[in-house]
């Protein structure tokens, strides 16, 4: 007696799916296939009569399936694409299966004497093999950049990594918790700077002012006026009222400017930041240029830099820098001549002992730009080229000397002693410019000052000689 095929939940086979014949269900999103319950796989394997042509792989297990009375669970996935061998004559069924599956790549593997699944083969696998012999690979050229010294005069970088103001020892910009800008050479190079203040325009929050006739070197840093600049972390003088010069920059190796009040390094400064002015270093790696600069109004400029080692045993160096400038200028009676010359020698005692010592000197023989006044809110309806102060008594002439000198030795990796001294001198046989107070009258007439400034005149005169000398020295350890 045949009863009719109860109905067979979806069965779980590894991550596998299930289909199963005659009757078809979806159960789960899986092809579940129940088929006749017999006594298939008894003993001695009965045989079936088998006629099956040449079809796809899912139509041959379902007719395969049926006439053996057994079950075959396979995916959809697993068939798709597949073409099964004919299979005709008397076979049992893993015999059938086998003619089947043929070369499809697809396997079988009995579960019980009632059902059989249908999977691919798994891939093989390639033990691995010895190799006979050690193999030569062809040479290879690595194309890159060294990381060059950031004093090293053919380093052409704009990227700086360290910078010593913020902390006074030389130490990375990323581990620095100040904010820190350094204008390499490269850039100084590539703006063609002539002063400090054409550098500074590429640090944000910084920008040049206007005191002292125009003859100082004066910024306004985050909103506060600083009237001082630092060479190699120690103060310059700024002869205010007595008249100086703006410093050369044909010595510079970078400009570091430190942001924010640095006064517990630096002694008493304004709080907008620091502007230090670091000068070129002697090295040992020759290095020797000139180059000429032409412009407009007669701009005439020429520099020199020159280094090596004196001795083969690189223990003594020297650098040379020396500029010489010469312009006129778009206002009339307005000209510079400066010349400036700074040597340095190093002498390396040994590899833990260095000692330094520095020379500049700059001649200067300016004629001072007064400036136009204010009428309104708007410059003097005036020509560009107008020169409003006397021109009997614009000029700035004068010399100064900087002498500097310093050593250091290296204990160990850890301490450092160092020691520095310095002296300028500056002398001014002739300061002469005009300064504004104020408007002119409603006419446009400018009323000139008394000397005890009394008068309410809004021009007056600035008629001076400056002797100045400065010394300054310091001593510090660096662990």
């Amino acid at each position: 007696m045949v009863n009719s095929s109860p109905i067979i939940k979806a069965i779980k086979v590894e991550c596998t799916w299930h289909r199963i014949e005659p009757f078809k269900l979806i159960q789960h999103g899986l092809l579940i296939t129940p088929l006749l319950m017999g006594n298939a796989y008894a003993a001695g394997d009965p045989t079936y009569s088998f006629n099956l042509p040449a079809q796809p792989m899912s139509a041959t297990l379902d007719s395969l399936a049926q006439s053996a009375h057994t079950k075959l669970i396979y995916s959809d996935a697993t068939v798709k694409g597949k073409r099964a061998a004919p299979v005709k004559g008397k076979y049992t069924a893993q015999q059938a299966l086998n003619v089947a599956l043929g070369n499809s790549g697809l396997n079988y593997k009995v579960v019980d004497k009632t059902l059989i699944t249908v999977a691919s083969k798994p891939a093989a696998v390639t033990p691995p093999v010895a190799p006979a012999s050690a193999i030569t690979l062809k040479p290879m050229t690595v194309v890159g950049e060294a990381v060059q010294n950031p004093d090293d005069p053919y380093n052409t970088s704009y990227n700086v990594t360290n910078a010593s103001t913020a902390t006074k020892i030389d130490t990375p910009i990323m581990e620095t918790p100040f904010s820190v800008t350094v204008v390499p050479k490269q850039v100084l190079r590539d703006k063609q700077v002539i002063r400090v203040e054409d550098a500074i325009t590429s640090v944000a929050g910084v920008q040049s002012s206007w005191t002292n006739g125009g003859t100082s070197d004066v910024f306004m840093i985050r909103g506060f006026q600083n009237t001082n600049l630092y060479r190699d972390s120690f103060l310059l003088p700024s002869a205010l009222g007595g008249g100086t010069t703006k410093r050369q920059v044909a010595n510079l190796e970078r400009i570091e400017v430190l942001k924010g009040p640095g006064s517990i390094l630096f002694g008493r400064n304004e709080p907008g930041g620091v502007i230090n002015l670091v000068t070129k270093r002697p090295q040992a790696t020759p290095y020797h240029s000139i180059q000429q600069q032409f412009g407009s109004y007669d701009f005439y400029r020429t520099t020199v830099d020159s280094t090596a080692a004196i001795t083969p045993d690189d223990k003594l160096l020297y650098r040379v820098n020396l500029s010489y400038e010469n312009a006129n200028s778009f206002r009339d009676f307005v000209s510079t001549d400066d010349v400036f010359f700074a040597p340095s020698l190093t002498w390396n005692l040994s590899d833990q002992t260095q000692i330094n010592m520095d020379i500049a000197y700059e001649h200067f023989n300016d004629k001072i730009d007064s400036g136009i006044p204010p009428m309104g809110n708007r410059p003097a309806p005036v020509p560009i080229s107008r020169q409003i102060g006397d021109p009997l008594n614009n000029t700035n002439r004068g010399d100064r000397t900087y002498v500097g000198f310093n050593w250091s030795h290296e204990f160990n990796d850890s301490w450092k002693l160092a020691h520095r001294f310095g002296a300028e001198f500056l002398d001014i046989d002739k300061g002469d410019f005009t300064f504004f107070f104020g408007q002119p009258d409603p006419e446009g007439n400018l009323v000139n000052l008394d000397a005890d400034f009394s008068n309410g005149g809004n021009r007056g005169f600035n008629n001076g000689l400056t002797q100045q000398q400065n010394y300054y020295t310091r001593a510090s350890t660096t662990a």
